[in-house]
């Protein structure tokens, strides 16, 4: 709940800032394969190239996966020039493949230009498979990690009021953070 949370928050400060935004989101449900990127890709309103994302990237050769990846970037890159974007990527534990390659590809890319990528993770022991691991551990040494630790219960008080509109007595704040592990 921490990493949407402040993700959410992040994007609309940055919304209120003039910054474009575009958010796709991995999921244990087993989307199709880059699924979050043509979610950022609809977000920004852009087709450019987009069926090659379209496809079973199983099925594409490494130089069809290669040249779909070019596209996004130039994609984001050409969005950029006119405007500051951030780009979310969330649960990036669930991402297939495909999806951890394009995003550092992007990651790798960007740095040079107005763009924000933030891409969250879990990070326990057990919780970030190896291809995972391996592509966040790769990220260019300008990328920021801020890991997130878990919520007092004061914390979870306020993360939770904030949520329901209403705030929780001490018994409530212990108990969700009992069960939610902070």
């Amino acid at each position: 709940i921490g990493k949407t949370v402040l993700a959410e928050w992040l994007i609309e400060h940055a919304s209120r800032m003039g910054v474009r935004t575009a958010r796709g989101i991995c999921s244990e449900a087993g989307m199709p394969p880059l699924w979050p990127w043509n979610q950022v890709l609809e977000g920004l309103a852009t087709t450019r190239r987009r069926s090659r994302l379209a496809g079973n990237p199983a099925a594409l050769t490494l130089a069809d996966r290669e040249s779909a990846n070019a596209a996004v970037v130039s994609s984001v890159t050409e969005a950029a020039r006119s405007q500051p974007l951030l780009l979310v990527v969330e649960d990036l534990h669930w991402a297939d493949v495909g999806t951890l390659l394009l995003t550092r590809a992007v990651a790798d890319a960007v740095g040079a230009h107005q763009v924000m990528l933030l891409i969250t993770s879990r990070a326990g022991a057990g919780e970030l498979p190896p291809e995972a691991r391996g592509q966040l551990a790769a990220l260019p040494t300008s990328a920021r990690r801020i890991p997130l630790g878990a919520l007092d219960q004061g914390d979870v008080g306020l993360v939770a009021a904030a949520a329901l509109g209403r705030e929780l007595t001490d018994a409530e704040a212990r108990e969700l953070r009992a069960r939610t592990g902070g």
